[in-house]
């Protein structure tokens, strides 16, 4: 839906007639010479909005009158007059099907009218004027502007729209744990947080960065009791942490620049870093001294992976290219050349044998790892592509974009299968569950997501807080919430806001969980720590 400006025009369905709000009466003008046809007399003020029926035979017009009224388009008779508000009606509109009206006021209120009689048949009170509204192409859902939000509602049920909003606080990278029971955030505050999945709340927040977190990644290598994440920053360094305790580990310094990626080899022993100084690094995890500087991008180095078997790095760049070296000795092998603008992600298909790279140029490609052809181009996407990741068998590959959703491809074919809408600003990481039954996405609207990979059905969206609590919210309006939420919580009925403390009074269906409840069905032998 788009708003604008109220302008008090509208054009009949078929485009040869324009309806015009000129002082207390509409004209009904031909719209190829511009000439009046009738006029519409019969308000007692100004008339603020006036609109055509889907059929193109009624006229609907809201005035300062205080009143909505129908008209006959063709004979500028007077068949309902809509009472009720104590303010300018400023917007009018059928909804599609035409029995219905809807008609946003001055007086805060939005109300749903039957068309044939003028009968009332919902009211949403706001917390401030309606300055304009519309209704969505299959006449369910009503959304509308005030002076300070846009909201959006049922009209048979009213029921309450949930909204969460991240705040400032970006998330700029999302990993799963080995075992798929836990998953990183790495975020703009400085901190990463390890969330279970199970339960969908936090168990450790891994803080000592001194600016942006930009990475996080899990060792392949833990073990019973223990889990190891590394995380990358803006502020030069990589750092290690047990993931379950959130206890600090080794420091990895030496880039003259940020740290914009971080990968673990498949044996745990090795830690690769992308920068913003054009190389990327290769470190011994157990001493954190640098094992190999890999030169030769012309650009910042976005994103870096290992092969399955450990036996090669792939880098992305700003330069538009994706580099693939030998970690041992950090030889170059060959350069993966073909996209228009910078590289932002770059993955690994499980057998290593394809390499998947995310783009500026608002495409993903997916490329012969050996020889460096180009096996498929996906396209589809509206906005820059950031992200790019393999599911575990290699047969799907998602993407995240600017354009504020992912997508699920067919690996093999580059076929596009699955959109996954639902967040309000760039989907900067996707990862994948290690079973594949999971995607994860992170956005700069500072909240991550969990879809059910096959069918794209969202499971949950998490929120980090500032002050170190969170926010779950679940389908089914349910959801979990530890901290103050300050104003990034709240329910919408109509117009009018609800902050968790008056929601569960007024809407029964509204439940708040304990923050030990599951979310999703765990796989035997979980539990909400497990490695």
């Amino acid at each position: 839906m788009t708003f604008g400006p109220n302008q008090g025009t509208g054009f009949s369905p078929d485009g040869a007639l324009l309806a015009v709000c000129s002082a207390h009466h509409v004209e009904i003008i031909d719209a190829r010479d511009g000439r009046v046809l009738r006029l519409i007399r019969g308000h007692a003020g100004t008339v603020a909005d006036a609109a055509f029926s889907p059929d193109g035979t009624l006229v609907v017009s809201g005035s300062a009158d205080e009143t909505a009224r129908v008209w006959d388009a063709a004979t500028g008779a007077e068949s309902v007059v809509l009472t009720g508000h104590h303010g300018t009606v400023r917007d009018a509109a059928f909804v599609p099907d035409g029995t219905l009206i809807a008609t946003g006021s001055e007086d805060r209120d939005l109300r749903v009218w039957d068309a044939a009689t003028g009968a009332g048949r919902a009211r949403f009170e706001g917390s401030d004027r309606v300055n304009a509204l519309a209704v969505s192409p299959d006449g369910t859902v009503v959304a509308a502007t005030t002076t300070i939000t846009a909201r959006t509602w049922e009209i048979a049920t009213g029921r309450p729209d949930i909204t969460v909003s991240g705040g400032h606080d970006y998330l700029n990278a999302v990993a799963f744990g080995p075992s798929g029971a836990l998953l990183g955030l790495a975020s703009t505050d400085n901190t990463a947080t390890i969330w279970a999945v199970i339960t969908g709340v936090p168990v450790a927040t891994l803080a000592g960065h001194g600016s942006s977190v930009t990475a996080v990644a899990f060792s392949p290598a833990s073990r019973p009791g223990r889990v190891e994440a590394a995380t990358g920053s803006l502020d030069g360094t990589a750092r290690t942490w047990d993931a379950v305790t959130g206890r600090p580990g080794a420091v990895l310094a030496g880039h003259s620049l940020w740290v914009n990626a971080i990968a673990y080899a498949p044996s745990g022993t090795l830690l690769a870093t992308g920068s913003g100084d054009q190389t990327a690094r290769i470190w011994d995890v157990a001493t954190g001294t640098a094992r190999a500087t890999l030169r030769g991008h012309n650009g910042q180095v976005k994103a870096v992976a290992f092969a399955p078997d450990g036996s090669l790095l792939a880098t992305a760049s700003d330069d538009g290219t994706a580099r693939v070296w030998d970690p041992r000795d950090g030889a170059h092998v060959r350069t993966l050349s073909g996209h228009g603008s910078w590289v932002q992600g770059v993955a690994f298909a499980p057998r290593g044998g394809l390499i998947a790279t995310a783009s500026w140029d608002l495409t993903a490609r997916i490329w012969d790892s050996g020889t460096g052809e180009c096996r498929a181009t996906l396209a589809g996407h509206s906005g820059t592509v950031e992200a790019v990741a393999f599911s575990p068998s290699g047969a799907l590959l998602a993407t995240g974009s600017a354009d504020t959703s992912a997508r699920v491809w067919d690996a093999a074919t580059g076929t596009h299968l699955v959109t996954l809408d639902g967040h309000d600003d760039t989907v900067r990481a996707v990862a994948f569950s290690p079973s594949g039954a999971l995607l994860a996405t992170a956005s700069s609207d500072g909240t991550a997501r969990l879809w059910d990979a096959a069918s794209g059905a969202h499971l949950a969206t998490l929120v980090p807080l500032p002050s170190g609590g969170y926010i779950t919210l679940l389908p089914g309006a349910r959801y979990k919430l530890d901290g103050d939420p300050g104003d990034r919580l709240w329910w919408a009925a109509g117009l009018r806001r609800f902050g968790p403390a008056e929601v569960s009074g007024r809407f029964p269906e509204v439940r708040r969980l304990p923050a030990g409840a599951p979310i999703l069905a765990a796989p035997q032998g979980w539990t909400a720590t497990t490695p």
